[in-house]
């Protein structure tokens, strides 16, 4: 049994990534060094596109990027200086507790949200329940036209790096911004843009692959609104361990983005770009030493993740070696966080339901399950074949593997099950707990059925359900997506976050019970999304 040393280590896409078009090449290997290139055609996504949409009535309730800027509230009264400090929007009361005012941001934990509907960021205090909305285009340098996607935030809750998704009118960018003062009693927060980073250029398209349901077995439909964007996206932002990197996966264009933390800019090190490897990646997670870095492949018959060596120097990912969920004859797909356990072992959680056209003749898909992956059992069969990237620069493609992945929570069709019922999109660990969020995200509709298990790893190789939180038995009755997981770094409270019906819900970990929900009604939410708190990694 595996010796726990636990230490404190985010489908917008399905609305957003619905409209999109790139080409992906992936390289499928398995634990034996089994290896078949699908090479997918290109098209155009101006082209009409090969891919079944088998999307029914209304279930997706926005587009991604030609959404119109919505309405905000009037911002509160908050004098604006030469900093562009941008102003709080009014809250609507919330019957919330009372705290003093915390004069400084330092060592005071908060969490933060976008919303992929408004052009806001989101300040929650998890003593008070308190919300303080940042309405962003009221500064001039927000690109306005493009929304928000992902947050990330360092531990001292004073610098924030924002992505937005391009439009037809607005470009792809990182936003580097500053929080200063934040007032809870009063609502205001002094937050402020210091850098535009643009990424793409307007109008910029991605390459869609020639992915189509497979002709004999409908279990995985391909829902092109859902999965197929037709802006750039920026996804998967952490930070590394000594807090002089951000990373962010620029998902449809195959690259990583580094940041430099300090000057909140690009690093020098960025893009890296590694042949294939770096496609359809989603977040570069890294192991509480920071010379480790496990990034997933983040899209149909992805059965795999890269584990990346890191120079903590530069922020360079090098000799990047492929682990594969499974094998030729049965593997797991559509990989979407990691979480570590210590320096070696870490775990992921997969969502694809069953095969499609690239899947292989008598391959199996094993449909949604949590994994353990062991680094130290990887072996390189040739480090000097990979070689890390420099300012973009292709290097080669990354080498086979031994087995490194071990199924330790299969599928299950069902809530009284022993294992996963929906599609695994992330886990956080508290303890001796594994928390896993799952969403109904990858049939045909998005349906009430969002979940989150609660297991006891006190032996990771073999997982008992404590509980199971359900839809009318723990959740909100129409909670669907249980998108993003993440615990404040006292493990006192988990977060998990459904973008699809707007909410945010609070779980007391002493009891595993939901003890407060956030939503359109009380918190002004439309699509809560990219949360980040402070004092963690990722």
């Amino acid at each position: 049994m595996l010796k726990l040393e636990m230490k404190k280590c985010n489908f917008m896409f399905i609305t957003m990534l619905a409209l999109s078009a790139f080409m992906i090449a992936a390289t499928i290997s398995n634990a034996s060094g089994y290896s078949i290139t699908h090479a997918f055609a290109q098209s155009n996504a101006s082209n009409d596109s090969q891919v079944i949409d088998t999307t029914t009535s209304e279930n997706i309730t926005g587009g991604g990027v030609n959404v119109p800027v919505n309405e905000l509230p009037p911002a509160a009264v908050n004098t604006l200086d030469n900093q562009s400090l941008i102003p709080a929007v009014t809250n609507k009361s919330q019957d919330l507790i009372q705290i003093p005012l915390e004069s400084a941001t330092t060592n005071q934990t908060f969490s933060i949200n976008t919303d992929m509907m408004q052009p806001v960021l989101y300040l929650i205090d998890p003593k008070s329940d308190k919300i303080i909305t940042i309405d962003l285009s009221q500064n001039p340098k927000y690109p306005n036209g493009s929304m928000p996607l992902h947050t990330m935030i360092t531990p001292d809750g004073n610098k924030v790096f924002l992505s937005t998704m391009s439009s037809d009118t607005a470009p792809a960018t990182i936003l580097a911004l500053k929080i200063g003062n934040i007032d809870w009693n009063t609502g205001n927060a002094n937050v402020s843009i210091t850098n535009v980073i643009n990424i793409s250029e307007p109008g910029t398209i991605p390459k869609v692959p020639d992915i189509r349901n497979h002709t004999t077995n409908a279990t995985q439909p391909i829902i092109k609104k859902m999965w197929f964007p037709n802006n750039v996206q920026i996804h998967g932002p952490t930070l590394h361990p000594e807090e002089k990197y951000s990373y962010f996966t620029q998902w449809t264009d195959n690259m990583i983005r580094v940041l430099d933390v300090n000057n909140g800019s690009l690093a020098t090190s960025d893009p890296i770009q590694i042949g294939n490897t770096t496609e359809w990646l989603h977040g570069v997670f890294f192991n509480p030493s920071g010379n480790k870095a496990l990034s997933p492949h983040y899209f149909f018959d992805g059965n795999h993740l890269h584990l990346f060596d890191v120079n903590n120097e530069t922020g360079e990912l090098i000799n990047p070696v492929e682990i594969t969920l499974g094998n030729k004859t049965a593997y797991a797909a559509f990989p979407h966080f990691v979480t570590w356990i210590n320096n070696t072992h870490a775990i992921t959680s997969t969502q694809q339901l069953g095969p499609t056209s690239v899947t292989p003749n008598n391959t199996k898909i094993i449909g949604p399950s949590v994994w353990l992956i062991d680094t130290e059992s990887v072996k390189d069969n040739n480090n000097n074949n990979s070689s890390g990237s420099d300012n973009g620069n292709v290097s080669q493609p990354a080498t086979t593997t031994a087995p490194a992945a071990t199924m330790i929570i299969p599928f299950t069709n069902s809530t009284q099950g022993n294992g996963i019922f929906k599609p695994a999109s992330d886990t956080t660990i508290v303890g001796n707990k594994l928390y896993v969020a799952e969403e109904d995200s990858m049939d045909k509709n998005i349906d009430n059925q969002g979940q989150v298990s609660i297991w006891d790893i006190t032996n990771i190789q073999s997982p008992q359900l404590i509980k199971r939180l359900s839809p009318g038995q723990g959740l909100p009755e129409n909670f669907q997506l249980g998108h993003t997981i993440y615990a404040t770094p006292d493990g006192k409270l988990v977060y998990v976050e459904d973008w699809n019906s707007g909410q945010l819900v609070k779980i007391d970990t002493s009891t595993d019970q939901v003890t407060k929900v956030f939503n359109k009604e009380s918190s002004g939410f439309m699509m809560p999304h990219g949360g980040f708190i402070t004092g963690q990694y990722r």
